[in-house]
């Protein structure tokens, strides 16, 4: 079981070995194979590991960590550290769609969306590679519409999404315990927001992607599962959905566990609030038109990654994800592969973990289903971009920050 102290240090060693290998591993392209293979096993042994997490039946009531005069430091310091370096990168990585068009095409998509042109959000944009056609979901771009509003840089949504994120990491600390796992937390944590922030011309996870707020999304999606806030958990699911389509193994998963587990009662809730978030957010405003198209977007990717196989190969031969091994002429192999696995795999573990676990308490195997099936995903991917895999990364830490104190914290539904 997780509550014990040396199990607790294995589960923050898997967390360090994924963050490495798709951080400072990869300075030595060399080892990027090896990179690959252990990020894999690492996220793997992660979900397997928090099957075996205490139940939350065991845990003891305590507040949300997040009101101590250290976190209270944290969340200054990290917010001026983010703050200096961030402007710094800003200023000099302007945004240019030449090198990176994501965040310059879902500018002209609120643009259109603020000037009231809803039906035309999703037309081609004549200025960008001549009418590129966009294919961002809603819960990626909407967002940051705010940055447009203010007429200012795109990427400050994307930093302070970076920010909450690791600040709901380190809110899992408590320093006056002097418990060695979190001197070894803390650590991690600030080794990876390093090589975020530092190392951003290696990954442009900051001056070229929007991938920060997706980790946030999930960081959203893991406290609602932590506390058993099914409609935080279905509003979770959409963001996280309809940002990118990572979580869609996962949601038949958890529907398998709320049906075994007799909870028909939080299943509606879960399917209610994702659903009304689907209607209001995305087919009332943008027709359903949109909503089709964005389910042949996946058919897209083969001939995408064949394209950057071509011309830019360090992507596969230097970076993480398992397609490297596949070649670039196994590409449909590979998606095919991805969309097997995505889906199987986490259905498999949440019919096995309950029978296994029938009479005991089985309320971690969301969780680790959630974790198994974003590691699939992106380990799996047509085109493993680098900055794709610092989600897992967060949803890892902020999971292992939390069975830190798992002894401590009881849920918020189990207080009423």
């Amino acid at each position: 079981m997780l509550s014990s102290k040396n199990a607790k240090s294995i589960l923050l060693i898997l967390v360090a070995v994924e963050m490495l290998s798709v951080t400072y591993m990869l300075m030595l392209p060399a080892l990027a194979w090896l990179a690959s293979v252990l990020n894999l096993l690492a996220g793997v042994g992660i979900s397997i590991l928090l099957l075996r997490a205490p139940g939350k039946d065991s845990q003891r009531q305590i507040q949300y960590p997040l009101r101590s005069s250290f976190n209270s430091y944290m969340i200054l310091i990290s917010a001026a550290f983010i703050f200096f370096i961030g402007k710094n990168i800003l200023s000099n990585i302007p945004m240019n769609y030449k090198v990176a068009d994501m965040l310059p095409i879902i500018k002209v998509m609120n643009r259109r969306f603020l000037d009231g042109q809803w039906d035309q959000v999703y037309n081609p944009i004549p200025e960008i590679w001549n009418g590129i056609k966009p294919i961002y979901l809603p819960a990626m771009w909407v967002p940051f519409s705010a940055a447009v509003m203010l007429n200012i840089d795109l990427r400050w949504i994307t930093m302070i999404s970076l920010w909450l994120s690791w600040i709901a990491c380190i809110s899992w600390l408590r320093p006056k315990k002097k418990d060695g796992n979190d001197l070894f937390y803390l650590s991690i944590l600030f080794l990876f927001l390093g090589w975020l922030l530092l190392g951003d011309e290696r990954h442009g996870y900051i001056s070229f992607s929007e991938e920060p707020l997706v980790a946030f999304y999930y960081i959203l999606l893991v406290y609602a599962l932590i506390n058993e806030q099914y409609w935080l958990i279905g509003i979770g699911t959409f963001l996280c959905f309809f940002s990118r389509y990572a979580l869609i193994g996962w949601v038949p998963a958890f529907m398998i566990y709320l049906i075994q587990c007799g909870k028909m009662k939080q299943l509606v809730i879960f399917m209610s609030s994702g659903l009304i978030c689907l209607l209001l957010l995305v087919i009332l405003p943008f027709g359903w038109n949109a909503f089709e198209q964005f389910f042949h977007l996946p058919a897209e990717y083969i001939k995408f990654a064949g394209n950057i196989w071509k011309d830019y190969p360090e992507v596969y031969t230097d970076g993480p994800g398992l397609a490297k091994f596949f070649g670039p002429g196994r590409m449909g192999q590979l998606h095919l592969t991805l969309i097997i696995l995505t889906i199987m795999i986490p259905c498999l573990l949440a019919l096995y973990s309950y029978y296994k676990k029938k009479n005991q308490d089985n309320s971690n195997i969301p969780l680790a289903t959630l974790k198994l099936t974003v590691v699939i995903f992106y380990n799996f991917i047509d085109v493993p971009f680098l900055y794709l895999f610092y989600t897992s990364c967060f949803i890892s830490l902020f999971t292992a920050g939390y069975f830190l104190r798992a002894e401590e914290y009881r849920p918020v539904s189990a207080q009423a």
